[in-house]
């Protein structure tokens, strides 16, 4: 298992109240289905106009999702994880194999 990559944790009142955990983590969230609504809706787009102008709204909202998230991150809220090289090369060949499979079968 990697390293942990994490920041000191802010302090947050546990209650019946929302904290601003709890709020980053809702904003946060709706941003994630934002960005997954705009990219479907790319795909039903029906004129260039349409289709730039949802794209313009996913690209946003992408970078906000970001943003948002690296403040979660630098208050400690979340935290990452190093991958060792033995787990990025299993992944990688499980993964080249199936790719591989997919198109022999073409």
């Amino acid at each position: 298992m990697g390293e942990k990559i994490k920041n000191t944790k802010v302090s947050l009142i546990k209650g019946y109240e929302l904290n601003d955990s709890d709020i980053l983590n809702d904003v946060l969230l709706s941003y994630k289905h934002l960005v997954s609504s705009y990219a479907i809706a790319l795909n039903e787009a029906s004129n260039k106009n349409i289709y730039k102008l949802f794209f313009n709204l996913l690209e946003s909202s992408s970078k906000m999702q970001a943003e948002l998230f690296e403040l979660a991150f630098k208050k400690g809220w979340y935290q990452l994880e190093t991958a060792d090289e033995n787990k990025i090369e299993n992944t990688y060949n499980k993964f080249s194999k199936c790719f591989k499979e997919f198109y022999e079968k073409k």
